[in-house]
């Protein structure tokens, strides 16, 4: 095996994550698993390898300036390294920021019992996860969310950067833009779990089917359409609401809301709304210490402002 990217990450990632879902207790535990060959890939071939598998694949995102390293084993486990462009791939300096994503059985019991055990402490995410690191490793950080089979490590020099990419929503699914398709509830709640993030929408109604589109960098878009009206009609005459993952998402809807055409109002919740004179069917949202932005689009601007002061527009519950 010429492995230096892996031998960089294999003790440091693989060995550590197998350590936290199973205990240091099982002879099992104490043998590395044995990586496949560091390769270079695009972000298009990430795209490519995600729709191949079974499961969702995690990441932190496109990178301007840095090339994708991967990483895969036998029994699926999967690692994405971010390298400058001056790196090999196979450098096997473990100082680069690496997610992980393993196919673990309930992954989000397992990765709250590690958080129980001695030296454990755990975060709440958004959309119902759990981040996990252990006292005496700080350079790794573990999340896992409901309904899901797969837990993340995401390993960074620096623990507070990795536990901080973690607690952003930084970490996300890789996804090819999907088809518009209809979807139940039910549905929109696991689509909720694989994106790590509430997914916001206007509650059910009766008689009216629920689109549901999804983009590659953890956007999200839950349209309803009439009885009679097809998936994916173009027209924009359909109320819709778009969740969008945005780092301090309130400071940044501030500062976009300082425009001269921007009109704001205050939500009951400590949020802050605005919408802009051009477009007044658009109107967004964002709430304190959350990471992501909400835009609610109706016919009637009067009917959007309607449904985002009413607090009808809420998480999939």
């Amino acid at each position: 095996m010429r492995l230096a990217a892996v031998l960089a990450v294999a003790v440091a990632v693989v060995f550590g994550a197998w350590l936290l879902v199973r205990g240091d207790d099982d002879p099992e535990s104490q043998a590395t698993p044995q990586p496949a060959e560091a390769e270079a890939i695009s972000a298009g071939g990430l795209r490519a390898l995600a729709r191949s598998l079974d499961g969702p694949v995690f990441w932190a995102g496109p990178r301007r300036g840095m090339q994708y390293e991967l990483s895969r084993t036998a029994g699926g486990r999967v690692y994405i390294r971010y390298l400058p462009q001056n790196a090999e791939i196979g450098d096997p300096d473990p100082r680069y920021l690496t997610v992980a994503t393993y196919p673990v059985p309930d992954a989000l019991e397992a990765t709250r019992a590690a958080g129980e055990a001695a030296g454990g402490v755990s975060r709440p995410l958004s959309g119902g996860g759990l981040a996990v690191y252990n006292t005496s490793r700080l350079s790794s950080v573990y999340l896992a969310f409901p309904g899901s089979d797969r837990q993340i490590e995401v390993f960074h020099p620096s623990g507070k950067r990795a536990l901080q990419l973690v607690t952003s929503g930084a970490i996300v699914p890789i996804a090819a833009p999907s088809q518009p398709r209809a979807v139940t509830p039910a549905e929109l709640r696991r689509a909720q779990a694989e994106v790590g993030h509430p997914i916001f929408w206007l509650g059910p109604r009766a008689n009216a089917t629920y689109e549901l589109t999804r983009l590659e960098d953890g956007r999200t878009y839950v349209r309803y359409l009439p009885r009679g009206v097809e998936v994916g009609d173009p027209r924009p005459r359909f109320a819709t609401v778009g969740t969008y993952p945005l780092q301090d998402a309130l400071s940044a809807l501030r500062a976009a809301a300082r425009g001269p055409a921007a009109l704001t109002f205050d939500l009951p919740s400590g949020g802050l709304a605005f919408y802009n004179r051009g477009t007044p069917r658009s109107v967004y949202f964002a709430l304190p210490n959350e990471n992501y932005e909400v835009e609610v689009f109706a016919p009637s601007a009067a009917r959007a402002r309607l449904f985002v002061r009413s607090s009808k527009v809420t998480p999939v519950g």
